[in-house]
């Protein structure tokens, strides 16, 4: 699997063709319907790098990030022996750095936005995502669901 999903990759493509034939190409109106509680647990893991690589603490480091960020990393091609979520050394350390080792974490573990989770967490920040969210009368098709 790991295999096929490099190759394309390779190929400039990530999903393949017919890989979700039960997928609508849009939806018309939104349907509560659709929505489902979703049980399984998310497992959160560290990145799983093949080649040893210089490991950067991107946390508190605005300028660093943005000065990364500022390459394109497609421009380059994808480095097999980083993680195969990420494409490149940055995004893998950026992750376990930022993302995974965080206390106070802004990475909610989800494929839908849980409302009541972000609402739970009272900062700021998800406070005011919430808030214009529901100026622009989203949160319904950002709480869908559908598999």
């Amino acid at each position: 699997m790991i295999q096929e999903e490099e190759n394309l990759e390779r190929g400039g493509r990530t999903i393949p063709l017919g890989a979700c034939p039960d997928t609508l190409p849009h939806l018309e109106e939104f349907d509560r319907s659709y929505i489902k509680e979703y049980y399984e647990d998310v497992v959160m893991r560290r990145p799983v790098d093949t080649r040893a690589h210089p490991v950067l603490n991107y946390a508190e480091k605005l300028k660093m990030v943005e000065e990364a960020r500022e390459n394109n990393p497609y421009e380059q091609p994808k480095d097999l022996e980083i993680d195969y979520m990420f494409w490149n050394e940055f995004y893998s350390n950026f992750y376990a750095s930022v993302n995974f080792n965080s206390k106070k974490s802004k990475v909610v573990k989800m494929q839908y936005v849980d409302w009541e989770e972000m609402k739970a967490k009272n900062e700021l920040e998800f406070n005011k995502v919430i808030k214009a969210y529901e100026l622009f009368g989203l949160t319904d098709i950002m709480s869908f669901i559908y598999n």
